[in-house]
């Protein structure tokens, strides 16, 4: 993505020429550059965060203002915390647990693996066969 780009993402377009400075600086400083995409990932940010807040548009950083204090860097943070949560959020694939459920549902061990292969989940035939012949057990012992 080019300045031009990025430019055409940014909410409040004020002071391009100086933007542009600041960009050349970021991109081509010879410690810790900046890359497109973290510019990119920061004016998303940073629009998301405008529009939940409903800042008004007199509150926008002027886009020169944005570039000359890399506040990209800023709402990166932003996007990885929420990225972050997001990925905790998710629920953890539970190998032995799938096994089981699809034990439960087609009351098969031949079906669970015809599925496991067919499906291409990511459960071993013999750690499979191990879960259920676990489950197996145990509800023979209750």
């Amino acid at each position: 993505m080019t300045l031009k780009k990025l430019w055409k993402l940014y909410p409040k377009k004020i002071g391009k020429k100086p933007a542009l400075a600041a960009y050349k600086r970021a991109m081509s400083r010879k410690k810790n550059p900046a890359t497109n995409r973290q510019i990119q990932d920061g004016i998303v940010a940073y629009r998301q965060l405008i529009k939940s807040k409903g800042t008004e548009k007199r509150f926008v950083k002027d886009g020169s203002t944005f570039f000359n204090q890399e506040a990209w860097n800023d709402y990166l943070e932003v996007v990885k915390e929420e990225r972050e949560e997001q990925e905790a959020r998710k629920p953890k694939f539970d190998p032995k647990k799938t096994a089981i459920a699809m034990y439960i549902d087609y009351n098969s061990l031949d079906r669970v693996l015809e599925e496991i292969k067919a499906q291409g989940i990511p459960i071993k035939p013999e750690d499979a066969k191990r879960y259920i012949a676990e489950y197996d057990e145990r509800r023979q012992q209750a």
